[in-house]
């Protein structure tokens, strides 16, 4: 029973969570959004990749990324495992809301 869990695991690719901190800018307007990708899976990560507003997928090669808070936009991450299987995506949608004070 043990194998048919580790199987169900290898065949779903990694999980993904990601890690959000708004920075406050100079004005509202160049408030920035870190955002910090974690990937775990059994076989080790290969890749983790990143998509913006459904465009084409880009690795992320320093698991990290920083946005304008001010531009509203839908980003997507995933990793790849050592295998070569793709792990759902996780959306992050950025309002494009100045930070309030």
């Amino acid at each position: 029973e043990q194998f048919a869990a580790d199987r169900v695991a290898m065949i779903q690719g990694p999980a993904v969570r990601v890690e959000e901190k708004r920075v406050d800018g100079a004005t509202p307007a160049e408030a920035m959004i870190q955002m910090l990708v974690h990937a775990e899976d059994p076989s080790g990560v290969a890749a983790v990749e990143w998509s913006v507003d459904g465009a084409t997928w880009t690795v992320l090669p320093d698991r990290r990324v920083e946005v304008l808070a001010a531009m509203p936009r839908t980003h997507r991450f995933r990793a790849v495992d050592a295998l070569g299987n793709v792990g759902e995506a996780v959306s992050v949608k950025v309002d494009g809301l100045p930070v309030s004070r």
